[in-house]
């Protein structure tokens, strides 16, 4: 349902200029991906996924390395070790 809403409002962002549609489309992502376990495999197959994600979940073991900002992507993405 969030997904659905938050798509909505980046579709609306595309729209009208005023309103920024990447956090929507970011957010709608991250809301189908907790929904559907199938989604979140596709998701992580993308080479932009691999290219980004799968660094900071490697270094995940050893947090104290992590910047504040890469600690607090891992945690608003849900990401697991």
């Amino acid at each position: 349902m969030l997904a659905s809403i938050f798509f909505a409002l980046g579709g609306i962002g595309l729209a009208l200029p005023i309103i920024p549609q990447v956090p929507f489309f970011l957010l709608a992502i991250f809301f189908a991906s907790k929904a559907s376990p199938k989604f979140h495999k596709w998701i992580q197959k993308q080479k932009i996924y691999q290219k980004i994600i799968t660094p900071i979940k490697k270094s995940i073991k050893n947090k104290q390395k992590l910047s504040w900002i890469q600690l607090a992507l891992v945690k608003l993405l849900g990401i697991k070790s």
